[in-house]
């Protein structure tokens, strides 16, 4: 009896037919895991799925951990058909569905990576879980969205990651300044929202190498308890949100000040400014925040005394905090 070989390169030329068990994809989720999880519900190989809904332009060596597929008009339409899923719901629901490439015939269905706008993320289990989905999910992330969920109180990991999910119970003062993020996204104007989220994450991030011994010697003991690198950013999102109340309550100048030196508040008393800072960090040293190897006096710059002192200075002797 003759033997065929089937070729993997035609398989999005067949006809494309509805999987026996359908699955609604989840807000933000990327197409790949989609796809993916269409495939093992159905008991089916998920190369072999995309090898079925449409063809690829880009190589299969790729680094893929921030990237996605991106779909033109031609594959989506495959996708509808394969999961039984209407194609607005699938456009509205699949953020790299509102960016196909267009480099090639139109007519014809073809898929190739693209880099995502955001950080993805695997979706708390305990939210899958109540769609009665056991798989991962990866999600991309909203605009200013921190990876946590404040419902179930579980710290998202990256979605290639094989790290398990942390619960951050042992320190309850991370999930209230997770819901602190929220009611201040809702409530404070959305451009100094964003500008402060910016720059307290900036700060805080480069806060460990300054010698503050309150602020390290909090860290250290609260990454112990959380038992999580000493490095994960939600050590300091307690901080960091305490940065943002104080900063999201400023007037923010649009207008870079000098070049690479970015967008500033405009701040009229300083020194008020770092004591509400002081006093929402519970700093009992706020005079520290001013010393000149801090992160926060380095992005403030220096005081319009010291600028005038450093503009004096001979050239070869001015040194610019970066």
């Amino acid at each position: 009896m003759p033997s065929y070989q089937v070729h993997v390169e035609s398989l999005w030329r067949r006809p494309a037919r509805p999987l026996p068990i359908t699955a609604r994809p989840f807000a933000g989720e990327i197409i790949l895991s989609y796809v993916w999880r269409l495939a093992l519900i159905n008991r089916i190989d998920p190369t072999l799925l995309l090898q079925y809904l449409a063809d690829s332009h880009t190589p299969s060596l790729i680094e893929v951990a921030n990237r996605d597929l991106a779909l033109n008009t031609a594959a989506i339409t495959r996708l509808a058909a394969f999961s039984g899923q209407p194609e607005p719901i699938l456009r509205r629901l699949l953020p790299q569905i509102a960016s196909p490439p267009t480099t090639f015939d139109p007519a014809l269905p073809y898929r190739r990576w693209s880099r995502l706008p955001a950080r993805l993320v695997r979706m708390c289990s305990h939210c899958a879980a109540r769609r009665g989905v056991r798989q991962p999910v990866g999600i991309v992330l909203q605009p200013l969205q921190l990876p946590i969920c404040i419902k179930h109180a579980r710290l998202l990991t990256d979605y290639h990651d094989s790290d398990p999910e942390l619960s951050p119970a042992a320190a309850p003062e991370v999930v209230a300044a997770a819901r602190r993020h929220r009611t201040l996204a809702r409530r404070r104007p959305h451009d100094a929202f964003g500008h402060a989220m910016h720059a307290a994450f900036h700060v805080t991030k480069h806060w460990r190498a300054f010698s503050d011994q309150l602020i390290n010697e909090r860290w250290v003991e609260r990454g112990e308890r959380l038992g999580v690198n000493p490095l994960h950013p939600a050590i300091r999102l307690p901080e960091t949100i305490a940065f943002v109340e104080i900063m999201s309550l400023l007037r923010w100048d649009v207008t870079p000040t000098a070049a690479g030196e970015g967008i500033k508040p405009d701040i009229s008393d300083r020194q008020r400014f770092i004591e509400r800072l002081g006093h929402s960090l519970q700093h009992p040293d706020p005079e520290a925040l001013q010393r000149r190897g801090n992160p926060l006096y380095q992005w403030l710059g220096p005081t319009p005394h010291h600028r005038q002192a450093w503009l004096r200075k001979p050239r070869k002797e001015q040194v610019i905090w970066d």
